[in-house]
């Protein structure tokens, strides 16, 4: 049996009924309804702008310029370059959430004030208030950047989880700005997309699986292209208590770390105030898991990983990062400490900090009489270094990797160098430090092959450190 097709003015008396109850809608959401704040406003201004790509192209003079897009305060200041690089200028793109647009600020001031803008360039897509989706989304867009090298610093909104911001933003954009305009699709969009923090807690398994899942993909992206990546764990305050209305437990433990604090119990006050955290429903700041989750996929994938949350312990005062080193519970006053582990780890230290971390690592010192007699570069050279590697049991891929990179008389060398510790903790079956000095090699020198084994193990024997 066919059916009769609906006549024309039946599909106009629809959309006339469907428009006058949209109409009076809004006129009721208008006249019932309390108007945003500005500053929700303002947010939800920026995360539109944060959706579409955050450059564009333009041709100048027969070269590509890239061109910033999102223009909001909280964004970046206005960044334009050439997508083609400047003859040994190393470009360096920063990825993540609010932490990581602070860390790129400082690193670009240390750029200027150490007069390496030659040789580094940094360009910063880190957006604040990020959720991880938008953080992969950034990262897809930035391998199409031709980076030298790509940092991620991620982990305080691990639990944002906002569905506006990793849409299709070719059909999405005029409707978020038709939604500014009308009250009622304001009204539905704050249901769809709270802004954080949110009040309800989100289950951290289902949230730490798909981290764990996007920095496993950045990982091979990245080493399908051999592009480095560095990871970064992040800091958090530990003095900082949670948030009032968090559950019970959370504020137990943090005035009973506090108090621990106070009797000068500093290890047992460490573990409840990290516990403090790790109990707040609010999610944040970072939490243990996710430090963990980034160590693990940093040493499984072979990444350079920037331990910055353990650099903080050793900062802090007894060990404990708070007001000291926080503005807040997250943002530190200084990120140029974060910036200088950036250039060290790239080869490209101040001559003045170089010396000074030279002279506290017993490394240093001698592998300067080794390299002294062989020079950096052929078989032999490398032959000595694994066996003088060798003869430092008590040796760590930390203290290798600073050695190299304080002895190194540039990115080349020190890249070599590298290589021929991982080739010495190769040979001891310690793997998994080798491969985090591989990674270091390749963030020094791209173009370094490090599957070019010439050289022998060598050296005298002692067991695989456990």
């Amino acid at each position: 049996m066919r059916t009769r097709p609906h006549p024309f003015w039946l599909t106009l008396a629809s959309l006339a009924l469907l428009s006058l109850l949209f109409v009076s809608a809004e006129l009721a959401a208008r006249r019932y309804s309390y108007e945003e704040p500005g500053a929700v406003q303002d947010f939800q201004r920026y995360v539109d702008e944060g959706i579409g790509p955050f450059f564009k192209e333009e041709s100048e003079r027969g070269r590509i310029r890239l061109r910033q897009v999102p223009g909001h305060g909280l964004f970046p200041e206005k960044q334009s370059f050439f997508l083609e690089k400047q003859p040994g200028r190393r470009r360096v793109i920063v990825l993540g959430e609010s932490s990581a647009l602070l860390l790129a600020q400082a690193l670009s001031r240390r750029v200027r004030e150490e007069g390496l803008e030659g040789r580094v360039e940094v360009v910063n897509m880190a957006v604040g208030g990020s959720d991880q989706e938008q953080a992969l989304r950034r990262f897809h867009e930035a391998l199409s950047l031709s980076p030298d090298a790509l940092v991620l610093l991620f982990g305080h909104n691990i639990f944002f989880q906002l569905p506006f911001r990793y849409c299709d933003p070719a059909w999405l954009r005029p409707i978020l700005r038709r939604a500014r305009q009308s009250r009622l699709l304001g009204l539905i969009r704050q249901r769809m997309s709270p802004l954080p923090p949110f009040k309800e807690p989100l289950r951290a398994s289902s949230r730490l699986k798909s981290y764990s899942a996007a920095l496993s993909l950045m990982a091979e992206l990245s080493r399908r292209r051999a592009i480095p990546l560095m990871v970064c764990t992040v800091p958090g305050n530990l003095h900082a208590p949670p948030m009032i209305d968090s559950s019970l437990r959370a504020w137990k433990d943090f005035s009973l770390g506090e108090r621990l604090y106070d009797a000068g119990r500093y290890e047992e006050a460490f573990r409840a105030l990290s516990r403090a955290v790790d109990e707040d429903f609010r999610r944040w700041r970072v939490f243990g898991a996710v430090n963990e989750t980034t160590r693990g996929i940093g040493r499984e994938k072979g990444l350079v990983v920037l331990d910055f949350e353990r650099m903080a312990r050793r900062r802090a005062p007894h060990g404990i990062p708070g007001w000291e080193s926080f503005s807040d519970a997250q943002h530190l006053w200084d990120f140029g400490w974060e910036a200088d582990e950036i250039l060290r780890r790239m080869g490209l230290p101040a001559p003045g900090r170089r010396a000074a971390r030279a002279a506290r690592n017993p490394l240093s010192p001698a592998l300067g009489n080794v390299l002294a007699v062989f020079p950096v570069g052929d078989a032999s050279s490398c032959a000595a270094v694994v066996s003088f590697a060798r003869s430092y049991p008590q040796a760590g891929a930390r203290e290798m990797e600073h050695a190299a990179i304080d002895r190194g008389e540039g990115p080349r060398e020190a890249a070599i160098l590298t290589a021929c510790f991982a080739k010495a903790l190769r040979c001891d079956g310690r793997a998994e430090e080798a491969r985090g000095l591989d990674a270091q090699a390749r963030l020094l020198d791209p173009a370094i092959d490090i599957s070019r084994e010439r050289w022998a193990c060598g050296g005298p024997r002692r067991k695989p450190s456990p």
